[in-house]
C-alpha cells in the first residue's frame, strides 16, 4: 500500500514540472535583426539583393514583422519581392532566419546614387525587436554620361553688311550632351565688335554658351552694322576655346565670318598690280611694282609706301625703293593718271643671310584717291648670293688617287695612324687602287677604283698574331648643324675577320695624330654579324647611313679594331665614298 502512495506522489510530481516547463517555453519571446549595416549593388545587376532578418532563437511562436523602404522610387529605382516598398512579413514559430529581396531597375540615364533605408518598423506576435532595426542599400548608377564632341558645322559665313537678318553660326554635336555645359568663345579679325558686328546677347567679342542637359547643338546670332564707309570686306574668326561639363572641342574649332561690303567708293582706288610671285637676287637685280587705279584720276594726288614689320629684308641696308633709303615713300600721281609703279633695287653685301622678304603696304592716299580692297600689300622675294658658312657638300670618291704613298696624308689631307696595335705598325689603313673593287658615289652596287683599304693575314703563324687597333680621319671639315654621314663599308673572310669598326665625330680633336677618346663621339658601329646580308664579299658594298649634330668645324674618323689569333687569323675591309651634307 506504501509503494502504490510513492508512485502516485512522483508521477504527481512529474506532472507539475512538465506543465512548469511548458508554461517557461511558451512564454520565450524571439528577437528580429538585420543582420548587415549596408549593402551595395550596381543599378545593372541581374540578380536581386537579399535583405536577411534573424532570429535570435528559435522557442517563439512567430509572428510579423513591418518593414519600411525609403530612398529612390518604387517602380522606377527598385522593386522589392513583396510587390511594395512597405510590407509585412510573416516570420514561422521557431525560424531563426526570413528573408526578402530588392531589385535594382537599370535605366540609361546618367544620374547620382541611388540609397534606400531598409526599417523595421513593428513587430506582432511573439517577437520582439532588436538593437539593429535599420539598413542601407545604395544602388550605384552604372552610366556614363554622354559627352558631346562639338565643332562648327562650317568653316566659313558670310554675310551683307547690309542685312537685316542675323546670320546663325551653328556648332553641331555628334550626339546629346547628358550634363550639358559652357563653351567660351573668343572673336578676333578686322572686324570690331560694336563698329562692324554684334553677337546677340553678348556684350563683347569674348563670350559664354550654356548649353542644356540634353541639347543636341548650339548656335549664336550675328548681326552687322551698316555703314555708308567704302572698305574692304571685314572678316571676324570665332574660335572655340574652353568647354565645361559633358562637352569636349574637336575640329573645326573656328569658323570665320565675311562681312561683305556694299557701299561704293566715291573716289578711284589704288592696288597692286598681282603678277604672281617676285624673286630679285641680292645681286642689284631690280624688280618694278605697278599700281593700278579702278578709274582715272580727276585731280593729283599722292600715296605712301611703307615696309611692313614682318619684313625681314631692311629698307637702305638690303634694298632702296625709289631710290630712297627711309620710308615711308611718298608717290605722286597727275590727273589724268590710271596707274603707277615703284622700283626696288637690291643691295649687295658680303654677309650670308638667307633669303629675305620685303613686305610692303600702300598707306595714307591724299585727297581724290582711296585704298582698294583687292591687293594693297605685296610680298617679294630676296635672295642671297653669298654662300652659307653652315653649308657643307664634302665627298671624297679617292678616284683621283695617283698611286704615290703620301696621296691620301699630303693631297687629301687625311691622317691614319696606328692606336693600341701590336703587330706590325705598317699595317694601317691605306689607299689602294684595284680595279671594279670599289663602289660608285652614285650607285652604290656600281663599280669603282680606288678606296681605302686594310689586309692583314696572319697565315696562321702564331708569332704574326695581336691586335690591330688602327683609324683613319678625315681633314677638318667645315659645317654645322644636323648632318648626314655615309660611307660605303665591305669586308671579306667571314669565318676569320671578327674586327669591329666604329664610326667618330670631333669638334676638339686637336689634329696632332693621337686618338683621345675623350674627344671623340661615336655616332656608328659595324661588324661582320651585321653584313652577312650586306656587305660582304669582293665588290659587295652597304652604304651606312648616319646623322650627326655639330656646332661647328668637325673631324670623322674610321677605327678599326680586331684580335689576329688561330681562330681570327686573317681581316680586310674597304671603304669609298665618304661624303658628308646638310640634313
Amino acid at each position: 500500500m506504501r509503494f502504490s502512495f510513492t508512485a502516485i506522489f512522483m508521477l504527481a510530481l512529474l506532472f507539475v514540472l512538465a506543465l512548469s516547463c511548458k508554461k517557461e517555453t511558451e512564454e520565450q519571446t524571439g528577437i528580429v535583426s538585420l543582420t548587415i549595416d549596408n549593402y551595395r549593388e550596381v543599378e545593372g545587376a541581374t540578380q536581386a539583393v537579399p535583405i536577411n532578418l534573424k532570429i535570435d532563437q528559435s522557442l517563439h511562436r512567430g509572428g510579423e514583422v513591418m518593414v519600411n523602404v525609403s530612398g529612390g522610387i518604387y517602380g522606377e529605382d527598385y522593386e522589392t519581392s513583396a510587390g511594395s516598398n512597405e510590407f509585412s512579413l510573416t516570420i514561422a514559430p521557431n525560424a531563426l532566419f526570413v528573408n526578402f529581396s530588392i531589385q535594382p531597375i537599370d535605366d540609361d540615364l546618367v544620374e547620382e546614387d541611388v540609397q534606400l533605408t531598409i526599417t523595421l518598423t513593428s513587430v506582432s506576435g511573439d517577437l520582439e525587436l532588436g538593437t539593429q532595426t535599420t539598413t542601407t542599400l545604395t544602388i550605384l548608377d552604372d552610366d556614363d554620361p554622354q559627352v558631346a564632341m562639338i565643332g562648327f558645322d562650317t568653316t566659313q559665313y558670310a554675310i551683307a553688311e547690309e542685312a537685316t537678318d542675323p546670320v546663325f553660326l551653328v556648332i553641331a554635336f555628334d550626339q546629346p550632351t547628358t550634363n550639358g555645359g559652357q563653351i567660351s568663345i573668343v572673336a578676333e579679325g578686322n572686324a570690331m565688335y560694336g563698329v562692324d558686328y554684334e553677337v546677340e546677347g553678348v556684350g563683347g567679342n569674348n563670350f559664354d554658351l550654356t548649353v542644356p542637359a540634353g541639347a543636341g547643338s548650339a548656335s549664336f546670332m550675328v548681326r552687322t552694322l551698316d555703314n555708308d564707309v567704302f572698305e574692304e570686306d571685314k572678316t571676324v574668326v570665332f574660335r572655340l576655346t574652353a568647354t565645361t561639363g559633358g562637352l569636349k572641342i574637336v575640329n573645326p574649332d573656328s569658323t570665320q565670318l565675311t562681312i561683305i561690303n556694299d557701299d561704293e567708293p566715291i573716289f578711284p582706288t589704288i592696288n597692286f598690280e598681282d603678277v604672281g610671285a617676285i624673286s630679285i637676287s641680292e645681286a642689284e637685280e631690280t624688280a618694278s611694282l605697278n599700281l593700278l587705279l579702278s578709274s582715272t584720276l580727276e585731280q593729283d594726288a599722292t600715296f605712301q609706301v611703307e615696309v611692313d614689320a614682318s619684313s625681314t629684308a631692311e629698307l637702305g641696308a638690303d634694298f632702296t625703293i625709289n631710290g630712297q633709303s627711309m620710308g615711308p615713300i611718298t608717290v605722286q600721281m597727275l590727273a589724268g593718271a590710271t596707274m603707277s609703279s615703284i622700283d626696288l633695287q637690291a643691295v649687295d653685301d658680303s654677309d650670308f643671310e638667307g633669303s629675305e622678304t620685303i613686305v610692303l603696304n600702300l598707306t595714307n592716299p591724299s585727297m581724290g584717291l582711296l585704298l582698294g580692297v583687292d591687293l594693297i600689300q605685296y610680298t617679294i622675294e630676296l635672295t642671297d648670293d653669298d654662300p652659307d658658312p653652315a653649308a657643307i657638300n664634302y665627298l671624297e670618291t679617292f678616284e683621283a688617287f695617283d698611286g704615290s704613298s703620301n696621296y691620301l696624308t699630303d693631297t687629301l689631307g687625311w691622317q691614319s695612324f696606328i692606336i693600341n696595335q701590336t703587330i706590325d705598325p705598317n699595317q694601317t689603313i691605306s689607299l689602294i687602287t684595284n680595279a671594279g673593287s670599289f663602289s660608285d658615289a652614285d650607285d652604290v652596287n656600281a663599280p669603282s677604283d680606288s678606296g681605302l683599304n686594310l689586309f692583314y693575314n696572319s697565315n696562321n703563324d702564331p708569332g704574326l698574331y695581336g691586335q690591330i687597333d688602327n683609324v683613319v680621319i678625315t681633314p677638318l671639315l667645315e659645317g654645322s648643324g644636323a648632318l648626314q654621314v655615309q660611307v660605303d663599308a665591305a669586308y671579306a673572310f667571314k669565318n676569320q675577320n671578327s674586327a669591329e669598326v666604329n664610326f667618330y665625330y670631333s669638334e676638339t680633336y686637336d689634329g696632332s695624330g693621337t686618338f683621345n677618346p675623350a674627344d671623340w663621339t661615336l655616332f656608328g658601329t659595324e661588324n661582320v654579324a651585321q653584313m652577312d646580308s650586306e656587305g660582304f664579299g669582293n665588290n659587295a658594298y652597304k652604304r651606312e647611313d648616319f646623322a650627326i649634330t655639330t656646332n661647328g668645324s668637325f673631324y670623322i674618323a674610321i677605327r678599326i679594331e680586331q684580335e689576329i689569333n688561330e681562330e681570327n687569323y686573317r681581316m680586310r675591309w674597304r671603304f669609298d665614298n665618304l661624303r658628308v651634307t646638310n640634313q
